[in-house]
């Protein structure tokens, strides 16, 4: 088992850099289409699930920070994550375990 072995694993469906990549805003996006185009679609809906929360989550608290400053920021990171944890939710009861 050489260094190539470890990074390819660490790359594959269920790796630890997939599942890193999944809860990073918009990047996990993309993760998602990667799954997709692999032909796991379970695994693309899991990063798809996870990266809306996480997108929602920033630009919730990012708009808020516009709006409001530091108090629109948590009020927005706030609203935005029930709203992302929502999304998560029904996106993972599509999933087949």
């Amino acid at each position: 088992m050489g260094f190539f072995d470890t990074i390819s694993s660490a790359f594959s469906r269920d790796g630890a850099a997939t599942k890193f990549t999944e809860k990073i805003p918009v990047v996990g996006l993309v993760t998602a289409g990667v799954q997709a185009i692999a032909g796991n679609g379970d695994h693309a809906k899991r990063a798809l699930a996870t990266s809306l929360n996480a997108t929602l989550t920033t630009a919730g608290t990012v708009g808020g920070f516009m709006v409001g400053g530091p108090v629109g920021a948590v009020a927005g990171g706030a609203a935005a994550s029930c709203a992302g944890i929502g999304v998560e939710w029904g996106v993972s009861k599509t999933i087949d375990d």
